[in-house]
Order: structure tokens, then C-alpha cells, then sequence
């Protein structure tokens, strides 16, 4: 006897492992750096580091890489709109640095690129939002034999050097506390769209930055 299951309302994330030319790697991370207001962690001073012109390139690379995602896979029509890169930065992980769970305000798709990831220096963990209810109620503790991506409440996620992540930037996330003596670099970019939507009905205009 055969049968099919049907995933409806998945959150999906994009994985993926990209090469940094060695002229944007240097530049981000020796760009300045100024502690988080919760002083857990520190934020580059600009947060538009990929407006610099020595970082182009991948930043090419990276619309390729959200094209994959949001065109080819989740098959988004981009006919009367284009993307674009509301803010970025880079976050650097001291010692004992880490942040809480948190979303992105004023972005669509959030990436996350990993610079420099010394072992054990965090996982990224992200969380079910609240009051979705994809399987069973909170409310029954239903058991399982294996913890998957469909049944689980949050997922942690061991990143490599060069790991790409592109997500909804509504979906929480955490990083977990860098237990190395290292400092560890990732670079975080906020994607949103600017054009039309709608019909002459509905329509709305979104202008970007």
C-alpha cells in the first residue's frame, strides 16, 4: 500500500556552501567594530557594509544565490519587482559571546554568511514561531521516535566556513555562546523588494532605498 504526505505551511531555509573572494573577506573583517548594546556580541559600525565597491562581486554572487531560492524553488514571480539589499553587516563573536533569539524588522529574507567559524564557537538554532501549530497542539506532548525538521519545535544548525543560510526574516533565530578563545565573523544581509503589486485594484508600490 502506498501513500504521499503533503508539507502545508513549511518554513523553508536555503543552504548552501560559497566561495568570498579574498579582497571582500579581508575587508570585512577588518572592518570597525563596536559593541551591541546588550553587550553580547559586536556589530560592525556601518550597517550598509556591502555598499563598499570591493565587495561587489559577491554580492552578485549572493542575488544568484537568493534567485535559487525565492525564484527557481519557491517559484516567486519577479516580473513587476526586483530584490535588494535593505542593510548589512558583519557580527563578530568574542569569547563567551552570543544572542538571544530574535527576527529582522523591514526584511523579507534574511541571510546569513559564515566568514571565520572556529569549532564550537556557536550554532545557529532556529525556533518554531509561536502559536503555529503545524502538527499537534503545545498542549499534547505527543513522543517521538526521531526529532526531524517536521516535528520539532527548534533546529540547530553547525555552520562551516562559507555556509550561506537564507530564511524568512520573520523566523526567530539564536547563536549559541562562542566557548573558544577564537573570534568568530559572519556576515548578516537583509534582502527586501522594490516595484509594484497588485493590480490597478490593489495596487501598492514599493520604492526601496
Amino acid at each position: 500500500m502506498t501513500f504521499e504526505v503533503y508539507n502545508f505551511f513549511p518554513t523553508p531555509l536555503f543552504y548552501n556552501n560559497i566561495d568570498i573572494d579574498v579582497d571582500t573577506k579581508e575587508f570585512l573583517l577588518n572592518s570597525s567594530f563596536k559593541r551591541t548594546g546588550g553587550g553580547t556580541s559586536n556589530w560592525t559600525k556601518s550597517n550598509y557594509i556591502l555598499d563598499n565597491e570591493v565587495c561587489k562581486g559577491f554580492v552578485d554572487k549572493l542575488f544568484f544565490q537568493l534567485k535559487l531560492f525565492v525564484n527557481d524553488y519557491l517559484r516567486a514571480n519577479d516580473k513587476h519587482f526586483e530584490w535588494y539589499i535593505t542593510n548589512s553587516w558583519v557580527l563578530k563573536h568574542d569569547p563567551n559571546d552570543f544572542n538571544q533569539a530574535h527576527g529582522h524588522a523591514n526584511s523579507l529574507i534574511t541571510g546569513v554568511y559564515y566568514l571565520e567559524v572556529p569549532e564550537h564557537s556557536g550554532d545557529i538554532t532556529f525556533w518554531k514561531p509561536d502559536g503555529l501549530t503545524n502538527i499537534f497542539h503545545v498542549s499534547t506532548n505527543i513522543p517521538y521516535k526521531e526529532y526531524t525538521p517536521i516535528n520539532c519545535g527548534t533546529w540547530t544548525i553547525t555552520p562551516r566556513e562559507g555556509d550561506l543560510l537564507l530564511f524568512p526574516s520573520h523566523l526567530r533565530h539564536s547563536i549559541s555562546t562562542n566557548e573558544t578563545n577564537k573570534q568568530r565573523y559572519s556576515l548578516t544581509i537583509n534582502f527586501h523588494i522594490k516595484g509594484t503589486l497588485g493590480t490597478e485594484d490593489d495596487c501598492l508600490n514599493l520604492m526601496g532605498r
